[in-house]
C-alpha cells in the first residue's frame, strides 16, 4: 500500500519515507496527503506561471523589456506594474531608486565615497 502511495519520488526518499512511516498510524495520517497536495500545488503554479508568460507576451512593453538578457516575464510585468507610467517618475534616475538601486553614501568630514547600491527600495516593489 504504501509503495504505490510513493509513485514519482526519489527511490532514496521513498525508502526513507516507507521506513520512517511504517507502523506509525499518526506519520501515515500526516505524511500520506503531502505528495497529492505538492501535486496540485505545482499544478496551480504552472496555470499560474502560463498565465502571467500569456499577458506579458500580449504586452508591448513587457515584450520589449523581455528582449533584454535576464529580463523573464516575471520580471518585465514586476517592472510595468510598479512604473505603471513614464508620467509617475520625474525623470530616468528616479526608476533606480524605486527599484532600491540607489548608491549607497559613505560621508566622513572630508570624504564623500559612493560605493554599491543600498537595494532599499519601494517596499511594493519588492
Amino acid at each position: 500500500m504504501t509503495e504505490t502511495y510513493f509513485v514519482g519520488l526519489d527511490v532514496s526518499v521513498k525508502s526513507a519515507a516507507i521506513c520512517v512511516i511504517a507502523g506509525n498510524p499518526v506519520l501515515v495520517a500526516a505524511i500520506f496527503p503531502l505528495p497529492s497536495a505538492r501535486d496540485a500545488m505545482a499544478e496551480e503554479f504552472a496555470e499560474l506561471d502560463k498565465q502571467v508568460r500569456d499577458q506579458s507576451r500580449k504586452d508591448n512593453v513587457c515584450r520589449r523589456l523581455m528582449t533584454t538578457p535576464g529580463v523573464g516575464a516575471i520580471v518585465a510585468m514586476t517592472f510595468r506594474v510598479a512604473i505603471e507610467g513614464p508620467k509617475r517618475l520625474r525623470s530616468s534616475k528616479s526608476v533606480g531608486a524605486c527599484f532600491g538601486l540607489t548608491p549607497w553614501r559613505n560621508q566622513s568630514r572630508q570624504t564623500d565615497r559612493v560605493t554599491s547600491n543600498t537595494k532599499a527600495g519601494d517596499a511594493s516593489v519588492g
